[in-house]
């Protein structure tokens, strides 16, 4: 079922244009999945994807988290902090994925926009090694 999920979402997102219009960070991703690997993750078994994003505004963290909410995902390790005298806020949409480059890539299409869309810095993403 999540996997039919995560293929309507990625049709739909296709659809609209957005493949095109955002590029994922292949190189980087292929960089971190191989580095898990050498660490000893097992990338067959599921891990907890982290996907960071930094705000402005609480209604823009709002935004990421309901419609990360809307796609499966949590919203975790949330915050708020000051960077000379700006305020800002912080949280991760977080959801078990195994993983793929082709998986990942994906995600990072889908965050990209959600991120644009709510005016918010998309951070990338991590995981911990899985055995």
């Amino acid at each position: 079922m999540r996997k039919l999920v995560f293929t309507t979402i990625i049709s739909f997102f296709s659809s609209l244009g957005i493949a095109e219009e955002f590029q994922p960070n292949t190189k980087g991703n292929r960089d971190v999945l191989n580095s898990l690997q050498k660490a000893g993750s097992n990338l067959s078994k599921l891990h907890p994807v982290e996907h960071h994003f930094y705000c402005y505004t609480y209604d823009c963290l709002a935004y990421i988290a309901g419609t990360g909410k809307t796609l499966g995902y949590e919203i975790r390790n949330v915050g708020k902090g000051e960077h000379q005298g700006v305020e800002y806020f912080y949280g991760d949409l977080v959801k078990e994925t195994l993983l793929s480059l082709e998986k990942i890539d994906q995600e990072n299409v889908i965050m990209l926009k959600i991120a644009e869309d709510a005016g918010a810095e998309y951070d990338g993403w991590g995981t911990p090694v899985v055995k």
